[in-house]
């Protein structure tokens, strides 16, 4: 469980994102009893229209602005205020996951886990091409010139489980282990919500655990904490293991800012070939060496001059 916002906590927020249409969300939705799932279409965003299904129940809005913000501002966001218990969320594309976390890091809501569906049948096709959202009818707004590539990895990329339909794609493998190489994976053939969120869960509190441990040992330390070179090192190369925004709830004891530092020094400091420049002229080879001084013995009368040649 990870808590993003401060007070008491009722609602807690089950996030499902994907490009294409898939029943995941419904699945998630059965598996937890008492959940509310709610789903959002933007396809008609541009003329501020809105349509919201809240366990089935259909639901028209008309907003000032047609924009992706203003639909979590003055509806998203307020309905999960008056929701108790778990809520299923059915993102609509247009709508980011990482966008949504973020504006929820103030409310009075927890966000259980970021579940992305990946269709490996299409999503190589998608990453790679330069589709426009509005081109495909996606809820972008007038002016929006975000693309499905952008889309479809920040997805992945921000993702806690990933759930993966169509065939199977060694492709797509290598790029989500590139992107996400930490999060739990399960086919939507087998999908076990319950061994999904579980494991989600197991993970959050061994976190919390590590974070209390680190709390403390602060407090016992007068001084600022000094990190070796090998300390920073496995603080940097662990960073590129843990998505952003857990960065940002204090996971390691430094900035993200300062961990992007170590990451660049290293970088840099791997590919820094100073140490094996030679200034001068470079010297002589043995064999030469030797040569020249044997011609200087046997005959003395000839000079440096002659030897030289």
């Amino acid at each position: 469980m990870i808590v993003i916002g401060s007070g008491v906590m009722d609602t807690s927020v089950v996030l499902v994102a994907g490009l294409g249409e898939h029943t995941v969300a419904e699945e998630v939705w059965r598996a937890l009893p008492g959940a509310v799932l709610v789903r959002h279409d933007l396809s008609r965003l541009a003329d501020g229209i809105v349509r919201r299904w809240v366990d089935g129940v259909s639901t028209e809005l008309r907003l000032a602005h047609g924009c992706v913000s203003c639909t979590m501002r003055h509806d998203l966001l307020p309905l999960l205020r008056r929701l108790d218990g778990p809520v299923v969320v059915h993102l609509d594309p247009a709508l980011e996951p990482e966008a949504v976390c973020f504006a929820l890091m103030d409310e009075p809501v927890r966000v259980e886990a970021v579940v992305t569906v990946v269709d490996r049948a299409t999503w190589p096709a998608d990453a790679m091409g330069g589709d426009l959202l509005a081109d495909r009818g996606l809820g972008a707004a007038a002016g929006n010139d975000r693309t499905a590539a952008q889309l479809v990895v920040g997805q992945a990329e921000f993702a806690d489980v990933l759930v993966l339909t169509g065939p199977e794609d060694e492709r797509v493998t290598a790029v989500l282990d590139r992107l996400n190489p930490t999060t739990a994976r399960q086919e939507l053939a087998h999908l076990d919500v319950r061994a999904l969120l579980r494991s989600k869960a197991t993970k959050d509190a061994e976190l919390l655990v590590l974070r209390h441990e680190n709390a403390v040992l602060r407090r016992q330390f007068a001084g600022p904490v000094r990190h070796e070179p090998s300390d920073r090192f496995r603080f940097a190369a662990l960073s590129r293991l843990v998505a952003r925004r857990r960065q940002q709830r204090a996971v390691f004891p430094v900035a993200p800012g300062t961990l992007l530092t170590w990451h660049r020094g290293f970088i840099a400091e791997r590919w820094d070939y100073t140490a094996h420049r030679h200034t001068g002229r470079p010297p002589t080879q043995a064999a030469i060496r030797s040569l020249v001084l044997r011609l200087a013995r046997e005959n003395p009368r000839w000079g440096h001059r002659r030897i030289t040649g």
